[in-house]
């Protein structure tokens, strides 16, 4: 009796430590539910009122204060104010937000006041999608889960196996029943397969907290193992390694004044959502162009677009467009583009009557850190390519600035899925950093796909990592992040086994009582679970 009162005491008190353990361990993923589960201070008919964040439906304003956290996405119609976007991102630095720009919910308000048009809830929101992916990915085993599964399913009946065998022999050299009971039970108690079976989940609970923490969503668990095997990294361009945004530097004309290529470029360009439009059409507002109405309108992915205005058929975009439609492009202009684009500008040309009539030229800016995360990549062994559906001189101007020595310019999206497929094909391991809309494809093909700065689409990627704060140096974190993953995970496996190898041949032989090893058997839970805390309370990688 005081023995089974005992176990079952020791067991009760052992759970309570493992639980209270591995709540510390998944804290960072219960951040995220407990900012979805938010009141929401409802503002209407000029009075405020506080509900659930689940009965509020797009369309509905609300009102946030500073010090408070913006409890679900929203558009600022009122007010503005710095937030903080590190829960999120983990980007401590404040960002302006005004009237007309998007805030995402959890984001803490640091400044100000806000009144804020709600665009999406529940599931649709960016905590929503954050929720699933992480439940998502915690539902995939990686291949060490898997192998630790088998493992536990010959584990258990080879222990019921040799308790059994114990328990007979003891009693066969005229020991006691009760002790050869004992004695088969400390079998069974001391090698219960807990840490086993724990050893790699509990690792991978923590490191998408972590990861979370970072502003890293991992979408694939097993993605962390085949990271540690890349050798080669292909880089998107614009929007990845440059800043993607595009200011229109000048306006070159050829045969027409710039008032009339404005207005038909921007008639054209209204129907379009390429990230250069809303800087065409900046341009003509603050001009005041008047615009036409386009008809037969055309998107040539990756090349142009094209349709009718005033009766002439206008043409934007780069070269293949215009020598797919046998649009002329002068020596003059061809020279004036050639020498932009060897300084790292971004050149469309634009034209009509089957002539190219001027060229916008667009200039970008490098992204803080890209040279020195191309030396830290080098320096492990890791090859760098660059990407880009920019001209080759323009890729070439950019791959240099940033130390890249393999580039390929003028990229369609398949080019870049073809780039990748022959770097497989002789035995490379590749990895894919885009911006996650145009490079879905080659994010997909990837072995490892990294997608940064994707809004508000989350769930829609291809990719196995999304950096929700567009900074290509995470990359380097991911690195890191395998690493530790992987050490702890194998250093979990090695307390385990070393464990049950040592532990069982001592409840055989006798030297363990019940008692004994209910604590052993905890004792093994626990260092387990305290060493994927270690990773959980580490601040940076």
């Amino acid at each position: 009796f005081d023995t089974a009162s005992m176990l079952i005491a020791l067991v009760l008190l052992g759970k309570y430590l493992e639980t209270h353990a591995r709540e510390k361990v998944s804290k960072g993923l219960t951040d995220l539910y407990q900012l979805a589960s938010q009141k929401v201070r409802l503002h209407s008919d000029g009075r405020e009122k506080w509900i659930p964040s689940d009965a509020v439906q797009p369309g509905d304003d609300f009102l946030v204060l500073a010090g408070e956290r913006v409890p679900l996405d929203g558009r600022i119609t009122v007010g503005q104010g710095n937030v903080d976007e590190s829960i999120l991102t983990g980007e401590p630095r404040p960002i302006k937000k005004r009237p007309g720009e998007e805030v995402r919910g959890g984001v803490l308000l640091l400044d100000g006041k806000l009144t804020l048009r709600t665009t999406r809830v529940g599931e649709d929101s960016s905590l929503g999608q954050m929720i699933s992916l992480m439940q998502e990915a915690l539902n995939k085993k990686n291949p060490a889960e898997l192998l630790a599964d088998r493992l536990s399913r010959w584990f258990v009946p080879l222990i019921l196996i040799v308790a059994t065998i114990t328990a007979f022999y003891v009693w066969y050299v005229n020991f006691s029943m009760d002790e050869a009971l004992l004695r088969s039970l400390s079998v069974l108690v001391i090698s219960c397969p807990c840490a086993l079976g724990i050893a790699t989940p509990i690792v991978k609970v923590a490191t998408m907290g972590l990861g979370r923490s970072r502003g890293i969503l991992i979408r694939d668990p097993a993605a962390l193992e085949r990271v540690k095997d890349l050798d080669t990294l292909v880089f998107d361009k614009t929007g990845t390694l440059t800043e993607g945004i595009f200011l229109l530097q000048e306006i070159i004309t050829e045969g027409a004044s710039e008032q009339e290529a404005l207005g038909r470029l921007a008639s054209v360009e209204a129907y379009s959502d390429h990230f250069l439009v809303k800087e065409i059409m900046r341009i003509a507002r603050e001009k005041s162009i008047n615009m036409e109405e386009a008809t037969a309108f055309e998107e040539f992915e990756g090349v142009g677009v094209k349709g009718f205005v005033g009766g002439r058929e206008v043409y934007i975009g780069n070269r293949q467009l215009m020598n797919k439609f046998g649009v002329d492009l002068s020596s003059s202009l061809e020279k004036r583009a050639f020498s932009l684009e060897s300084r790292g500008m971004t050149v469309v040309f634009f034209g009509w009557d089957r002539q190219v009539r001027g060229l916008l030229v667009f200039g970008d800016a490098l992204k803080r850190g890209v040279p020195e995360l191309v030396k830290k990549l080098q320096a492990r062994k890791i090859i760098t390519w660059m990407v880009s559906g920019d001209a080759q001189e323009t890729t070439r101007t950019v791959a240099e600035e940033s130390g890249i020595n393999q580039f390929r310019g003028q990229a369609l999206p398949q080019d870049k899925v073809k780039l990748i497929k022959s770097l497989q094909l002789k035995g490379h391991r590749v990895g894919m950093v885009g911006d996650g809309i145009n490079d879905a494809a080659a994010l997909a093909q990837a072995d490892v796909g990294f997608a940064l700065g994707t809004g508000a689409n989350i769930t829609q990627e291809a990719s196995d990592f999304t950096l929700l704060a567009c900074d290509p140096t995470r990359v380097l974190e991911i690195l890191d992040l395998s690493a530790l993953t992987m050490k702890t995970i194998r250093q979990n496996l090695f307390f385990a086994f070393l464990y049950n190898g040592m532990a069982v041949p001592l409840a055989v032989a006798g030297f363990l009582n019940p008692l004994i090893a209910v604590f052993a058997m905890f004792a093994s839970s626990l260092t387990v679970i305290g060493n994927a805390l270690r990773i959980s309370r580490k601040k940076t990688l």
